[in-house]
């Protein structure tokens, strides 16, 4: 019997295919954002532990010391002569400067080099996605933002060449962002934007000589690359206003870098010639380490356990990326017509973003290789320039195809999550043995009041740390032993001349840490003594300074 008005029975397997079929799109649509879901739970789980990781970088000697400087140049008497380190970091005292007398001018130091960093991400994301795409912009955020415990140290520290990183970022961004607009600026436009570039980069360019290097060489190599693809008028006068931002950059730092000088603040000497050839080997070595160490962590000749070895996959994520550049650069020029060829705005600025980026590659780890100033993994300092040109780069391999794409993005997210777990395992620096802790400082400062002492003397690596985490309480000025084996003191290199100066009918300490020896006995008998962990504090009825051996 035929049944009427009866109502069709869906096809079961239909609908489920159709579901299916939802959750693809839903997926396809979803899956290359991860990348940026789990560097924002790395970003969280940064901010959980940020007191330990800003502490132990900025307690960190070569960090401490210029926040030191910063504060007590504020104070210091006229003539005084001031010797900064191995480079002079005159932006980054001029921003201490400016801010040391502001109320909260600690807590602004501690996150400022963060800070920048952060900002430098935005820049360089904005510029990777006018230049490749959102898809480039994602990859290229979330693998900056997710920084090994090495990675940190290096880009959060204020006087390792991060801010001189920051403005990498933005020559290489001005330049995509003018390769774009040349048909629709006027003349004096252009030059109102190379004025204003040059006067920002003569900051770095007055202390920096790597800045040179990353930025202003790359920027005239690409800026001169893209004449030669296009031939083009507009591309004349990219070039020239590149040559006018160099120009200003090189000829303003020079005025600046002669005026503190002149000022008495100065570097210590710090010769770098050309790296001997029995030494290249050595210094390829040394280019391992130091991506390694920015990448990963410090990982050679540590114990073979998952902390480690977590390390060690983010080094190798790194240099898959690193080592697929070059075939990739190399097949984009294969399939490049051959010059001069017409260039749209987009296609310029996609030119104009892989040409800086890829010249600053290429000179950073040129000129780290050619030089006699690689030692350690702490030489990564010198290539951050490199380590973001990577991170730039990277999206062209995700731009190949779908493999390539589903490939790179997989690998940014295992990226992230060790990023993630290795500040959960550790989001602090280590320590050297000899650096002193937060409660020892305290307990000095509480010990140097009641001894009515304001003024001590240690070594390099445990004075600032003292002074900065005692927050001013007491003033420790590093020294050096003068002859090996013995306590004839010297002042040490870095620092205020003035700290040396002797104070009349004013007690000091001397703090021994394992670095000093035994106090000479010319220095007299100490009227009080104490022992603070691994610290011996002596005070003396005078200031020790006045028995100090010149420099």
């Amino acid at each position: 019997m035929r049944a009427f008005g009866r109502t069709a029975q869906p096809d079961l397997g239909t609908a489920r295919r159709r579901d299916w079929e939802r959750v693809r799109e839903r997926w396809a649509a979803l899956w290359p954002w991860l990348p940026l879901v789990l560097a924002g739970l790395y970003a969280i789980v940064v901010l959980a532990n940020l007191p330990a990781v800003i502490s132990s970088i900025n307690t960190d000697s070569d960090v401490a010391i210029a926040f030191v400087i910063g504060k007590a140049l504020g104070s210091a008497p006229p003539g005084s002569h001031v010797v900064l380190g191995d480079h002079p970091w005159y932006e980054e005292l001029w921003l201490l400067r400016a801010t040391a007398g502001l109320p909260g001018y600690r807590q602004l130091w501690d996150i400022a080099p963060a800070a920048w960093d952060v900002l430098g991400i935005g820049i360089l994301s904005w510029s990777a996605w006018r230049a490749l795409g959102r898809q480039a912009a994602v990859l290229c955020a979330s693998a900056l933002l997710c920084l090994s415990v090495g990675g940190r140290f290096m880009l959060w520290s204020i006087d390792y060449h991060s801010l001189s990183a920051l403005h990498t970022v933005l020559i290489g961004a001005t330049l995509v962002w003018l390769a774009g607009h040349l048909r629709r600026l006027a003349g004096w436009q252009l030059l109102e934007v190379a004025l204003l570039m040059g006067a920002i980069s003569a900051a770095p360019a007055s202390g920096d000589e790597l800045f040179l290097y990353w930025a202003i060489l790359p920027m005239l190599l690409a800026a001169a690359l893209l004449l030669w693809r296009t031939r083009a008028k507009e591309h004349w006068l990219l070039l020239a206003a590149s040559g006018a931002i160099a120009a200003i950059a090189l000829l303003g730092g020079a005025l600046l870098h002669h005026d503190m000088v002149q000022s008495g603040i100065t570097a210590a000497p710090f010769g770098v010639s050309i790296v001997a050839p029995g030494s290249l080997l050595n210094n390829v070595v040394v280019l391992v380490r130091s991506f390694s160490y920015l990448a990963g962590g410090n990982f050679f000749g540590t114990a073979l356990n998952l902390p480690d070895a977590t390390m060690l996959i983010g080094a190798l994520l790194f240099f898959a990326v690193l080592l697929s550049l070059p075939f990739e650069l190399r097949r984009l020029a294969a399939r490049a017509p051959p010059a001069p060829v017409s260039l749209d705005p987009a296609a310029a600025r996609r030119f104009a973003y892989i040409a800086y980026w890829s010249s600053s590659l290429v000179i950073t780890c040129a000129v780290f290789l050619l030089s006699s100033a690689p030692a350690d993994q702490y030489s990564a300092r010198y290539i951050l320039a490199g380590y973001l040109a990577v991170a730039a780069l990277m999206p062209l391999l995700a731009l190949r195809n779908r493999s390539w794409q589903v490939s790179v993005t997989a690998g940014v997210c295992l990226f992230a999550l060790i990023a993630s777990y290795q500040v959960l395992r550790q989001p602090f620096q280590r320590r050297l043995e000899s650096s002193p802790e937060p409660w020892q400082a305290s307990a000095l400062a509480h010990f140097a009041r009641a001894q009515h002492v304001v003024y001590g003397y240690t070594s390099y690596w445990s004075a600032a740390d003292l002074t900065w985490m005692s927050g001013f309480q007491i003033k420790v000025f590093p020294v050096s032993e003068c002859i090996s084996g013995s306590l004839v003191l010297c002042p040490y290199y870095i620092g205020i001349s003035s700290w040396y100066t002797p104070r009349p009918q004013t007690r000091s300490m001397l703090i021994l840490n394992g670095e000093l020896s035994l106090p000479d006995p010319a220095l007299g008998a100490p009227i009080a003594t104490t022992k603070i962990g691994t610290l011996t504090a002596l005070v003396f009825p005078y200031d020790i300074a006045s028995r100090f051996h010149p420099l």
